[in-house]
């Protein structure tokens, strides 16, 4: 990709709440992926908003935190199951949300990496058969550039078993050589106290991946060839600053549908 086409994508997210970004680093309120997902993407169709609650789909939040994103899902879901190697995030979660919004949100304490992760997802779904896929979308926001390219690898194959098909997936994360956040292969950076390494994933890479693992990429006009780079505003309070701050970054915005 020779040239870099943005869509500018910004957070939905209120600027007054300076004082909950004290405790939660990226605040209460959710990134511009629901938005992306719903209002341009358009794949969360409208109909699963009005389906009876035990016809409604199955949603995966990968490397979804504390749920920032997944309280907007949830009017579409019967379940929002978040897959999260912190357990510590399964406390700010019921800090985070009332009983009543918090009770179709699941927590599952698991590496999206591992080998047995499909299984401990769908085992906590009451379903003890590894290859049966009964996940209807997955989404993650800024967590495919922790993944270096063999760690990208199995977490495809995860979502590969885990994911109807047919059904779609979205990823959005941080794209590679970006101007912006400036991210190296190899790169390592300090994260809410934690080392972590950032993976510049290229074109080739991501096209690859997907294609290797039974996905198709979903063209759209919000995102040509399925895979191109959006233009994101953010309020998060990182970097030691004491107050919330506004980030602008390139990100890579990935959707496929399982073959």
């Amino acid at each position: 990709m020779n040239t870099i086409n943005v869509n500018l994508c910004e957070t939905s997210r209120e600027l007054d709440m300076k004082l909950l970004f004290e405790k939660y680093p990226y605040g209460p309120g959710p990134s511009m992926l629901f938005d992306f997902a719903m209002n341009k993407l358009k794949v969360i169709p409208e109909e699963w908003a009005t389906r009876p609650d035990s016809d409604k789909p199955l949603i995966l939040d990968a490397g979804g935190g504390y749920g920032r994103d997944a309280s907007d899902f949830i009017n579409y879901s019967k379940n929002i199951i978040i897959a999260d190697r912190n357990k510590s995030n399964y406390k700010i979660l019921t800090e985070l949300y009332s009983e009543p919004k918090r009770k179709n949100i699941g927590f599952v304490n698991v590496n999206l990496t591992d080998d047995n992760c499909s299984k401990v997802i769908l085992s906590d779904q009451g379903d003890n058969s590894k290859d049966k896929a009964n996940v209807d979308f997955i989404y993650s926001y800024q967590l495919l550039h922790l993944l270096d390219e063999n760690e990208l690898d199995k977490a495809f194959n995860n979502f590969a078993i885990l994911l109807r098909k047919g059904c779609c997936m979205l990823h959005i994360f941080l794209a590679d050589r970006c101007p912006l956040t400036k991210i190296d292969n190899g790169q390592n950076r300090t994260y809410n106290g934690e080392v972590v390494k950032y993976n510049g994933h290229d074109e080739n890479v991501l096209k690859n991946m997907a294609k290797n693992h039974g996905f198709s990429l979903e063209n759209s006009d919000a995102l040509p060839s399925g895979l191109n780079y959006i233009y994101v505003v953010e309020l998060h309070a990182q970097y030691g600053h004491d107050e919330p701050q506004l980030h602008r970054h390139i990100m890579w915005a990935m959707c496929c549908k399982r073959k």
